[in-house]
């Protein structure tokens, strides 16, 4: 691409704007880019903000957060400040306060009233302790439940906590968590309640690559340019060579480009992608993956498209970014090469898929997904002698189970849905895309067939009144096999969705339940049910069930070895010691590192007593039986 034409794809805007920028650090002459490149120490809170503002002691505290649950934390809180009330004479109050190494003013954007921890979810716990757990958090979140704790505790609006640190930022950290998470609107939004002093290097490139993302490339070379003496990171100097070919200094690009080969960078795709650009090399591109947002960014400025090697290996801040496109309306035509039935999938599908992937993690709302599989082109005959892309079919699937005109034909349509999720793994997103399928199809005496398989969904879905009225079939079902001799794996099913009812719903009366612990383990005839029997028992308890000694004594006498994924124990013990302290926010980053992104579902049944006995202590009942009926569902 020439250099005319690189500045005709941004506009004449944007060059001036950088131009003016990047004028003053212009690398054209050689040793000028050697001197940019020399480093200096420096710490998160010694870096200026992107604004070039000067940095503000103190900013304006809004009102507190009442904190949820028990807390250590009373009392005034040091570092914080304080307004004196006006002097005779004088119009506005005096701020005084003292200056600490933990923000004085509360950093997140989710408050109490809306989902958050309260201002004071780290009182009590140590910095330390803190910085370890959330490096550990889980990004790839399989679990509605540990993806909606990770959010909110995230996102909570609050005080760093007091105390030794290690020197890094507790609110740098939580911003990259968000990102890795593919969260990059809420990691952003968390960076803007930052104050100045707080942007520093860490903070600035999670910024930098966001603004990548969203096409805001003046911002992002704004930044560059800031940052050109500041940290030795060489993903700066690779920002400010792309910012050159922004503006059509392809010189100075190319002297950035070899200053960084000589420092060893080992970043083929990048060097390919400058080449191409600088010296139009034509090299090679297809196989590139831009497993990156610069790597992005580049494809985009030479005018290709995202390469679908990308999808298997590109991080979640790159999926989403793919994916927040098929929001908008896509593939409005029947022709067989757009809508990929033949040759390599068309731009559209792929961004389907990017969408797929990213809300299986948890990136993205599984509501965006329904509204994109509505909408979705199909074509009106899917021939099946050709290959069918997977994420066509399974909008193809979506729409047959959505659009029915009978009961049965959605039903059959949702049976056939099951099994494509549970092979492209999504099924954990399952109930929730086809909720409102799920509602349509009625439970009756034609349908039964469908009980085993509807009843659970709907449960997950929240839809408890008519995932009992499929329930009523499964009984249907059971004393029918019972006459005959069996029903023995469909009754344990029917008792084990009963008591997930029961969970979720403790104040509702469950027709056939007539649950306790002792018929509960004793009226089991393998070991697969029994174990389901023991976590069933076990999560009783750990709401507040009293269990007696004789069932106690049952698990004694069979001791049947229970599996799952078990943490360090340090782990478990220190999550039962911040929760009976009620240290909150403690509490819930060491459950969400028991669980680890797998989720209750492979939990071992420890982890679960443990995760919703602590969650109960700190208040939170809706989690923790939450918690106990995502593991109930999960058990086999």
């Amino acid at each position: 691409m020439t250099n005319s034409q690189i500045r005709g794809r941004f506009g004449a805007a944007l060059v001036v704007g950088l131009g003016l920028v990047l004028s003053s650090a212009s690398l054209s002459h050689g040793q000028d880019e050697a001197a940019a490149e020399a480093t200096r120490p420096s710490s998160e809170d010694e870096a200026e903000d992107a604004s070039g503002a000067p940095v503000s002691l103190f900013s304006d505290v809004p009102e507190e957060d009442t904190q949820q649950g028990p807390s250590s934390g009373s009392g005034p809180r040091q570092g914080s400040i304080r307004s004196l009330p006006p002097s005779p004479g004088s119009e506005d109050a005096v701020t005084v306060g003292t200056l600490s190494a933990v923000n004085i003013v509360p950093i997140g954007t989710l408050r109490l009233a809306d989902g958050g921890f309260g201002l004071d979810m780290w009182a009590g716990t140590q910095p330390l302790v803190v910085e370890s757990l959330i490096s550990q958090l889980p990004t790839l979140r399989s679990s509605p439940l540990v993806r909606d704790l990770s959010r909110r505790l995230l996102l909570t609006r609050t005080y760093d906590p007091e105390g030794a640190t290690s020197g890094k930022s507790l609110s740098a950290l939580r911003i990259e968590r968000l990102y890795a998470a593919g969260l990059i609107d809420d990691a952003l939004a968390v960076a803007n309640t930052l104050p100045q002093s707080g942007n520093g290097p860490s903070v600035l490139k999670i910024r930098s690559k966001i603004y990548l993302l969203q096409d805001n490339t003046n911002e992002a070379c704004v930044i560059a340019a800031r940052m050109r003496t500041r940290t030795d990171d060489i993903y700066w100097a690779k920002l400010r060579t792309f910012c050159y070919l922004v503006v059509g200094d392809v010189n100075a690009a190319s002297l950035s480009s070899d200053l960084i080969a000589e420092q060893g960078d080992k970043d083929p795709n990048f060097f390919t992608l400058v080449a191409n650009l600088a010296y139009e090399a034509g090299l090679p591109t297809d196989e590139i993956a831009a497993t990156n947002p610069l790597h992005w960014a580049l494809l985009k400025l030479a005018g290709e498209e995202f390469p679908q090697v990308a999808l298997t290996q590109a991080p979640l801040p790159m999926l989403v970014h793919v994916a927040q496109a098929s929001v908008e309306p896509v593939a409005q035509t029947n022709d067989a090469n757009v809508l990929g039935l033949s040759g390599p999938a068309p731009d559209a599908l792929m961004r389907l898929n990017a969408l797929e992937l990213a809300v299986q993690s948890g990136a993205i709302p599984v509501e965006t997904l329904r509204d994109v599989y509505q909408t979705y082109q199909v074509p009106n005959d899917l021939q099946s002698e050709q290959p069918v892309h997977p994420s066509l079919k399974s909008a193809a699937l979506y729409q047959a189970a959505f659009d029915g005109q009978s009961p049965d034909v959605r039903a059959a349509s949702m049976v056939e849905a099951i099994a494509d999720s549970d092979a492209r793994n999504l099924g954990a997103v399952l109930p929730f895309l086809y909720r409102d399928v799920l509602r349509t199809i009625p439970a009756n005496g034609v349908l039964e067939n469908y009980a085993a398989q509807f009843a659970p969904l709907l449960i997950q879905a929240g839809l408890l009144d008519e995932a009992d009225a499929w329930l009523q079939l499964m009984d249907d079902q059971v004393r029918d096999q019972v006459r005959v001799g069996g029903g023995g794996a469909l009754a344990d099913d029917l008792r084990a969705y009963r008591s997930v009812i029961q969970v979720l719903k403790p104040e509702a009366k469950i027709v056939g339940l007539d649950w306790n612990a002792i018929a509960r383990l004793s009226g089991t005839t393998n070991d697969a049910q029994y174990r389901r029997a023991v976590v069933e028992v076990r999560m009783f308890e750990a709401l507040g069930h009293r269990i007696p000694d004789e069932a106690r004594l049952l698990i004694l006498e069979r001791p049947v070895q229970m599996i799952g994924q078990m943490p360090q124990p340090t782990i478990l013990a220190n999550m039962d010691s911040a929760s009976r302290a009620g240290r909150v926010g403690e509490t819930v980053l060491y459950l969400l590192v028991a669980l680890g992104a797998e989720g209750p579902g492979k939990a071992h049944p420890t982890v679960l007593y443990q995760g919703v006995s602590s969650l109960m202590r700190i208040g939170f009942e809706e989690e923790a039986r939450l918690l106990a009926a995502e593991a109930l569902l999960a058990v086999r």
